[in-house]
């Protein structure tokens, strides 16, 4: 699909599935994940845990920065949030210099992190729901809109910053 394949509902409010919030997303998968746990007891051994604590902390904090920043790079520059919204700016900076994503790197980055801090295994393998939700729907949209809008400032942006790491 190219860009001038963007329908006017490509562009205006999602409904369904596409309209999840991915923050969202990730907490189902996450809840889904820690219900499997109980289910087969795959969590970690305490002794483990006690050593891991500090990487969780760190992997929620690093994660927390990322997608805190994101958002407020996108507040003091007046652009959407939403990821069906119209972008006003396209943003390059800040954390942005780094991914092309970084909301959904410190999500999933935290995400891991809460994993290690509630000594949770199965949750991991649920990540892969949220990380594929949105590479298969919510990145590409993103990116169709953000090529309509911006053209060769965003390929070029493209060009030089990774969609995730």
């Amino acid at each position: 699909m190219t860009s001038s394949d963007l329908t006017e509902t490509d562009r205006g409010r999602k409904t369904g599935w596409l309209s999840i919030p991915p923050p969202l997303a990730f907490v189902v998968a996450f809840i889904c994940g820690r219900g499997l746990d109980r289910l087969v007891a795959t969590g970690m051994f305490a002794e483990t845990a006690a050593k891991a604590r500090p990487v969780g902390f760190a992997l929620v904090a690093v994660g927390a920065l990322f997608a805190v920043s994101a958002v407020a790079t996108f507040i003091r520059r007046w652009t959407t949030i939403v990821p069906h919204g119209r972008p006003r700016v396209l943003v390059t900076t800040g954390a942005y210099r780094v991914t092309r994503n970084p909301m959904y790197v410190g999500l999933t980055l935290a995400y891991v992190g809460v994993a290690v801090l509630t000594c949770a295994v199965a949750p991991l393998a649920t990540l892969l729901l949220p990380l594929w939700f949105l590479s298969a729907a919510i990145i590409p949209r993103e990116e169709r809109s953000l090529l309509e809008t911006f053209g060769d400032d965003y390929r070029r942006y493209a060009a030089r910053t990774r969609r995730w790491i």
